[in-house]
């Protein structure tokens, strides 16, 4: 999410480091472990946090693991579940044709102005 791979793959030796940055995490602080097979759609398998995460990190690292998870599964659903293309995040750019809702505004104290974090393209429907 916010940040798509496929721009880098024309530059092989990027594609390899982005890959590794957001697997690394994956890899270091989760294990496979054998579990009861409880639907025949079950590998029999559960990934699970490891000793490491659990009594070793320090919170930060913690969090750095939580938000490659959440990204993992927000690409995840976007891609497989949604069907969207890239999204990408709106402090960066906004769409042509649309305006921040939050320009020239000042959020209440203690609030944010509501506005959306990411955005895409819709293609089957050719809005964003």
């Amino acid at each position: 999410m916010g940040r798509a791979v496929s721009p880098w793959l024309n530059r092989p030796h990027y594609t390899l480091r982005e890959i590794g940055a957001r697997i690394a995490p994956l890899n270091a602080y989760l294990d496979l472990h054998d579990s009861p097979r409880l639907h025949e759609y079950n590998a029999g398998r559960r990934l699970a946090s490891n000793v490491v995460l659990e009594h070793g990190t320090e919170a930060s690292a913690f969090g750095a693991l939580n938000y490659r998870l959440g990204m993992t599964l927000a690409e995840w659903a976007r891609r497989s579940l949604m069907g969207l293309g890239d999204t990408w995040h709106i402090e960066n750019t906004w769409p042509l044709g649309i305006q921040d809702p939050a320009a020239g505004t000042k959020p209440v104290e203690g609030q944010k102005n509501s506005r959306p974090e990411l955005w895409g393209r819709h293609h089957s429907e050719g809005r964003h």
